[in-house]
């Protein structure tokens, strides 16, 4: 994938296609943060983390339609393994009957697979467009762009929260802040190196790292499964990485 950035795409990026889609893609993106946040708010740790593991088929659906990408059986088994961990996780947490059956819980479970679904379509317009743009122009200009629409978003709907904030929540604000930054600095390195698909596997050992943590914070028992799901991803994340791709680029050539 190229991404040495040329003299002629430098004039793309300040007036052509390619700066439309990347203030696209940070609208996408913030969408898919406020999805997921919000639906923490209706749904457990665990639903929402179980909802989330949709990016990969979702990266993958998408990676097949845009950049003809062709999968091998090594690449379902491996996802099937991550799946397989996550799922697994999951069903040991014991959700409460009735939290499944509430309108609550349906309506954070649908706000988290529609961010997953944003998730999985800002990072596959991430791969196109490090095509055309170095990494350093697209985080600029991506973070330029999140800026505005993210402030003008949060004082339109949730300008009272701000205000009322104490400083013990404006402290894990600043935490959670400091951690997405790092995240988003490292995404377009990642994908440059594998694809969409391959990143949005690779989180989903965060979701476990999460559930871990959740576990500590609220004085739960660590049970030993966890760390046998967490095997099972790690396993299918080697399978997927180890077994090449092969994409075509935009002028239709095969890269393997």
């Amino acid at each position: 994938m190229n991404t040495l950035m040329q003299d002629s795409n430098i004039k793309k990026v300040v007036t052509g296609k390619i700066l439309a889609l990347i203030i696209l893609n940070a609208i996408i993106d913030l969408e898919a943060n406020f999805l997921i946040v919000t639906s923490f708010e209706y749904a457990s740790v665990t639903s929402i983390v179980l909802a989330n593991s949709m990016t990969v088929p979702f990266a993958m659906i998408m990676s097949v339609i845009f950049f003809k990408t062709k999968y091998r059986k090594q690449h379902f088994i491996g996802v099937i393994f991550c799946l397989l961990g996550l799922i697994f996780l999951i069903v040991q947490t014991n959700q409460p009957a009735n939290d499944l059956q509430s309108s609550s819980y349906m309506k954070g479970m649908l706000l988290a697979v529609g961010g997953a679904f944003l998730y999985a379509l800002a990072n596959t317009v991430q791969e196109y467009l490090l095509n055309y743009v170095g990494s350093y122009e697209y985080l600029g200009l991506l973070s330029a762009f999140g800026l505005i629409f993210g402030i003008s978003q949060s004082f339109a709907l949730e300008y009272h929260k701000i205000t009322q904030m104490d400083s013990s929540n404006a402290t894990f604000l600043a935490f959670y802040a400091l951690a997405i930054f790092v995240f988003y600095s490292l995404v377009p390195f990642v994908i440059l190196h594998t694809s969409a698909t391959a990143l949005n596997l690779s989180l989903l050992t965060t979701y476990i790292y999460t559930l871990i943590g959740y576990m500590i914070l609220f004085n739960q028992k660590l049970e030993y499964w966890y760390f046998g799901s967490f095997s099972l991803v790690l396993a299918g994340l080697a399978l997927f990485y180890l077994t090449p791709e092969q994409t075509f680029d935009i002028k239709g050539e095969s890269e393997v």
